[in-house]
């Protein structure tokens, strides 16, 4: 269920890693571009990264990461998933630790904003967040801004009622064995796999194939999602203008000449006297100006490179 890892190499202080080719999307774009999907669709999904998160778990780590972009379809002809972005997995100790809030706000678990020792059940959360997209075509914590987000996470503060009005029962306690607001009341992933809502009786099988919903909300979703990333905060804009200022000066202190004390300034007639520059002397003038002009260019890209990654 994990992206695979073919090779990886050091090179010139880099290190390269040859991962598996996907030729899918993420899991909620998938769904998005479909006129409409079923709700055994999901639990097929839901299922699969139940199944990482099992294997992960039992080895003693926490993904941590568990959202839209980190599931990944390993092409778009059938379900079929793997779990990507490790950098903010933690091996787990045994009275928990406490972990910076990175990811995406909106699949963050309570324990996570609130800086309360975390552990195996972030994940759960973060993945019953995912079957309340997928159930819903709607972000069930996310607010009119990053605090507000955060706010609704740590009060547990959604409302059900935005959940499709078709879905199972099952799916409905199975979204409330998952989202409790106490880590230990979480179900664990043994538990969540063992749940009625995603066994594959023919019962089962049957009621959520009858469960069909529109794609109309989440591709929504998906929209606005994508305008937000192209959005600069205050705080970025301020950083790319300090950059940019700190780039200009260099600029400015390579392209123009040192100043002269009193007593070494040219005489009027020394200045008249004064060849003109060579060509040689004018192609050093072009190279350094473009070379100020390139630490510009590289300031402005490292500042939104970095910006994006934060």
């Amino acid at each position: 269920r994990f992206v695979r890892l073919y090779g990886a190499y050091f090179y010139l202080d880099q290190y390269y890693w040859i991962l598996e080719y996907l030729s899918g999307v993420n899991v909620v774009e998938h769904f998005s571009y479909k006129s409409k999907y079923t709700e055994d669709m999901v639990a097929i999904v839901i299922r699969q990264v139940l199944d990482g998160l099992q294997f992960l778990h039992y080895h003693g780590y926490a993904h941590l990461n568990i959202q839209p972009s980190s599931i990944m379809m390993v092409n778009r002809r059938r379900l079929d998933v793997r779990i990507v972005d490790f950098g903010l997995v933690q091996k787990v100790i045994k009275e928990g630790q406490i972990v910076p809030r990175d990811g995406n706000p909106e699949f963050m678990a309570p324990e996570v904003v609130v800086k309360e020792t975390t552990s195996y059940p972030a994940d759960i959360w973060s993945v019953g967040v995912l079957a309340f997209l997928l159930l819903s075509g709607e972000s069930p914590f996310k607010g009119q801004d990053e605090e507000t987000t955060f706010a609704n996470i740590a009060y547990n503060r959604y409302n059900a009622l935005s959940l499709y009005e078709n879905i199972t029962k099952e799916a409905l306690k199975f979204i409330f064995r998952v989202l409790k607001r106490v880590a230990r009341n979480r179900m664990t992933a043994d538990e969540c796999l063992e749940d009625k809502w995603l066994q594959t009786s023919e019962t089962m099988l049957k009621f959520r194939t009858e469960a069909v919903f529109p794609t109309v909300k989440l591709r929504n979703y998906v929209t606005e999602s994508f305008l937000e990333s192209l959005k600069v905060s205050e705080v970025q804009l301020s950083r790319l203008r300090e950059k940019f200022l700190i780039a200009q000066e260099a600029k400015v202190e390579q392209t123009l000449p040192k100043a002269k004390s009193e007593g070494e300034k040219e005489k009027p007639e020394e200045q008249a006297d004064k060849p003109a520059l060579s060509k040689e002397e004018v192609r050093e003038a072009d190279v350094t100006e473009e070379t100020s002009n390139n630490i510009a260019n590289e300031a402005i890209d490292e500042a939104l490179s970095s910006e994006n990654v934060s």
